[in-house]
């Protein structure tokens, strides 16, 4: 809503009957005027002029002593050029008209006064002094948008008139609508426009309303911009608390600086401000001042994000019950949602690779785009990423079906797999079991069950077929090989040999060569 302007009237006439009976006579108020002295001569005028400071509009007689009308006309097209005259006079010459119009003067009319012929005049005047006054708003506040344009995104627009913004000095404020994805998921782009639109009206009549002015622009999709424009540093946060307390409920967050700052300090400011939105999900407040570092230290959830990985392989329900306590840990512990993000695609990697690599299938579907795509100002909060995390996982467990994928049979080729991997080091039971996420009892009576082999018989199969691999096609010594293969002692190595080929290693080379002889020669 638009404040109705007010305009200040001077009245000069060297007749204190006509100054009284124009002054207070007409009901000036009805047209927004206010008549804010009186003067019996032009020098009284000038003195007025400056004593006020604000003088909109002159009524003022030709002839006066000391300084006449038109003298009076010549300095204030002089120094105050804005200012606006209608001259009365008693003589009907054209040639007072014809000097008074070269000097600026508006209109000239005869006395006695036509007193609704005056107030159409002063109702013209003051109506192209509103226009003249809101293309100079417009005009400034064009140039405080560029001005700020310039701030935020660090180039130069060529200024207008940019001594204004020198003197300017602004409480810059950042908005953010809680829930932005699913405000906007069904909209069309028309109405997210809408949206937007009424949402920058909405602090700006609340701001106008307190008796500040403001320039608001949107830095992103869900982030709101508004700088207060004042005039003294006696904008409090508190003030500032009440100002916006209802929009609270309009579901809104905000980020408040700590001091006014002139118009040119904005880049600077604004960066801070935008430091500081991480911190935003972290607690519940509507209106958030600053806070510069989080409590205590984040340690890495490995114990959840472990079983959430061998949940993915077994059943889809545990999934999410172990994702709402993942996120849980995440709020808990104060992790920025962009922490969240990173740790969920960490998650999502892990499970592809596995999946891939256990159940021998390129799935080109299995990519985490989800979570890739995801804008956090436009998923800022801990339950929206968490929507979004459980569909990805979904769509992923989906692909290949996991619903239908037999648990022991995953359990063994996943053992298999990383028993491959890692045969050639200290590898145990209870290393594997752990990885499995069940016990060291269960996990060896099941490898056997479905193996046929224990587990150190069966690492110790895969060691022995490596190195008669080795034996076969490398020069290197039998300790070497062993070593190669996961053994650290070499009579060991040859113990475990022997048992399973009834021969030593040399012995077992030695054969190779013999048979390759053998060969050449036939």
């Amino acid at each position: 809503m638009n404040k109705v302007m007010s305009f200040n009237l001077l009245i000069v006439d060297d007749e204190p009957i006509i100054c009284r009976g124009l002054s207070q006579t007409i009901p000036w108020s009805d047209y927004n005027v206010n008549v804010v002295a009186v003067a019996y001569d032009g020098q009284e005028a000038m003195e007025k002029i400056i004593d006020h400071g604000n003088i909109d509009i002159i009524v003022t007689d030709v002839k006066m002593p000391k300084i006449d009308g038109l003298q009076l006309a010549e300095l204030i097209y002089k120094q105050y050029p804005s200012v606006q005259i209608i001259m009365i006079s008693g003589y009907d010459e054209f040639a007072y008209a014809q000097k008074a119009i070269k000097l600026g003067v508006k209109d000239y009319q005869l006395k006695p006064v036509n007193v609704e012929e005056l107030i159409k005049k002063v109702v013209n005047l003051t109506q192209a002094l509103s226009k003249t006054e809101e293309q100079k708003t417009a005009l400034q506040h064009m140039e405080l948008m560029n001005t700020i344009y310039q701030q935020i995104n660090e180039f130069t627009i060529e200024s207008m008139d940019n001594s204004i913004n020198h003197q300017v000095k602004i409480y810059p404020v950042l908005s953010r609508m809680n829930e932005w994805a699913e405000k906007t998921n069904q909209l069309t782009e028309y109405d997210i426009h809408a949206l937007k639109t009424d949402w920058k009206h909405v602090i700006q009549d609340i701001v106008v309303k307190n008796g500040y002015q403001a320039v608001s622009i949107f830095t992103d999709e869900n982030l709101l911009l508004t700088c207060i424009i004042v005039e003294e540093n006696d904008l409090k946060i508190d003030l500032f608390t009440t100002i916006l307390h209802p929009l609270i409920q309009n579901d809104m967050k905000f980020i408040w600086s700590d001091r006014i700052i002139p118009l040119q300090q904005l880049q600077q400011q604004y960066t801070i401000l935008i430091n500081m939105l991480p911190y935003l999900p972290l607690n519940n407040q509507s209106i958030y001042c600053y806070q510069t570092e989080r409590k205590g230290q984040r340690e890495f959830p490995s114990s959840i994000v472990e079983e959430v990985l061998s949940a993915c392989f077994q059943d889809s329900n545990k999934v999410r019950k172990l994702v709402n306590t993942l996120f849980t840990y995440f709020q808990t512990n104060e992790y920025f949602l962009h922490e969240v993000v990173e740790t969920c695609m960490e998650i999502m990697e892990e499970v592809i690779y596995r999946y891939k690599s256990l159940f021998e299938k390129e799935v080109s579907q299995l990519h985490p785009k989800q979570l890739e795509s995801i804008n956090l100002a436009k998923h800022n909060s801990y339950s929206i990423l968490q929507t979004q995390f459980n569909y990805a996982l979904d769509n992923v467990m989906n692909s290949v079906n996991v619903q239908k994928v037999n648990t022991t049979d995953w359990i063994i080729k996943r053992a298999e797999n990383y028993i491959q991997t890692y045969y050639t080091s200290n590898i145990k039971v209870i290393e594997l079991a752990n990885v499995m996420n069940i016990s060291p009892n269960y996990f060896s009576s099941l490898f056997k069950q479905q193996t046929g082999k224990t587990f150190n018989e069966y690492v110790n199969q895969l060691r022995m077929d490596k190195a008669k691999q080795l034996l076969a096609e490398t020069p290197y010594r039998i300790h070497e090989i062993a070593k190669e293969v996961g053994f650290q002692e070499y009579k060991y190595f040859v113990e475990v040999f022997k048992r399973f080929t009834d021969i030593t290693p040399t012995h077992y080379r030695k054969l190779l060569a013999t048979q390759s002889k053998n060969t050449d020669e036939s």
